[in-house]
Order: structure tokens, then C-alpha cells, then sequence
């Protein structure tokens, strides 16, 4: 083999890792990318939603968080099901649990709150903030999405109304989908 053929051989591998080292780059920069794009459709009220949560020493373990979920103004974020099951919602279950394991909801009516106090001395207020109906109007009731399969275009939610105190807390019901209510979210 003579130098020309040498020189060939040694440029066309160099070559050849030069181009698959350049695809990989374009791959990698392409899904970097992708995944910033991604990053930027998130709402940014949504991605900066760290709650906190408390321990009721529930059974399964579950934690549920102190508030509703809030935008970057404090404000409650209104969702409907299809963009709240996106997160970890409490299920039917969880919600019993709740009720069953902590004292019985009290009903505070002139704060419209619930407050359940866990055998350990911590204690979940849940606040009424109501929702928005498919025509717009607020609906004065404690309602949230529950994690469920949507079935004829509705939803489980849990259903309180804070004027009707001898009601039982877990009670569910069902909401169209494209109603606004807040989510609680558990884990």
C-alpha cells in the first residue's frame, strides 16, 4: 500500500467519525431543543407550584397538601379536569380516608372552611373557594378534582356544602369536565 492510499484510508475514516460525531450533536442540540420548547409551554403559575404538605399520619401514608394549588400571585388556580389530572390528585379513597382517620370535619361556616386534626396534633384546613360553573359563575361549595376515569364528559369531585353542616365530607359527585374547580394534590 503506498502513501496516497494510506492518506485515503486514514481520511476517510477521520472523516466518517467527523460526520457521526456531527449527527449526534445535531440530536443532541435537536432534543435540548425539544425539550426547552416543551419546558416553555407550561404555564409558568404551574411550574413554580412546589405545596407543601403535612403529615395526618394517614393509614396509606398519603400526604395531602396545605392549600389548594396557587398561581405566582397567590391566587388560586382554577383547572378543569383535562388540565388538572396532569397532576397527582387524591382519589375517592384517599379523600375517605381523610374523613375516616382524622376527627370528623369541623365546619367553620363564617371562614367557610373545613378542619380536620390528625391523631398526632396536625391539622388540614381546607378553605371553600367554590367553582366556576360551565357558564362562568362561582358555585359556593367545596369542591375538587378527584383522580378518576372521565365517563359521558364528567369527572368525580369531592362535594361539601359548607351551609349544609350534618353532610358527609367524603361524598362525591360528578362535574362536567370543562368546569373550573381547584385542586388539592396529594403524596
Amino acid at each position: 500500500m503506498d502513501i496516497n492510499e494510506k492518506a485515503k484510508d486514514y481520511a476517510e475514516g477521520r472523516a466518517t467519525a467527523a460526520i457521526e460525531q456531527a449527527i449526534a450533536d445535531a440530536f443532541i442540540d435537536g432534543y435540548k431543543a425539544g425539550y426547552k420548547d416543551r419546558d416553555n409551554e407550561i404555564p409558568l403559575e404551574i411550574k413554580k407550584q412546589v405545596p407543601e404538605f403535612i403529615d395526618l399520619e394517614l393509614p396509606s401514608g398519603t400526604l395531602w397538601a396545605k392549600d389548594f394549588l396557587r398561581d405566582e400571585n397567590g391566587k388560586i388556580l382554577y383547572l378543569t379536569f383535562r388540565e388538572a389530572k396532569k397532576y397527582k390528585l387524591p382519589t375517592p379513597e384517599q379523600l375517605k380516608e381523610l374523613s375516616e382517620t382524622c376527627s370528623h370535619p369541623t365546619v367553620r361556616p363564617f371562614a367557610n372552611q373545613l378542619k380536620f386534626l390528625a391523631a398526632n396534633g396536625n391539622q388540614l384546613y381546607i378553605r371553600c373557594p367554590g367553582f366556576y360553573n360551565v357558564e362562568g359563575k362561582i358555585e359556593d361549595t367545596l369542591s375538587f378534582w378527584l383522580s378518576s376515569n372521565v365517563e359521558e364528559n364528567k369527572a368525580l369531585c369531592s362535594h361539601y356544602n359548607h351551609w349544609t353542616t350534618h353532610s358527609c365530607f367524603y361524598n362525591t359527585t360528578s362535574r362536567f369536565v370543562g368546569e373550573r374547580l381547584p385542586i388539592i394534590v396529594v403524596k
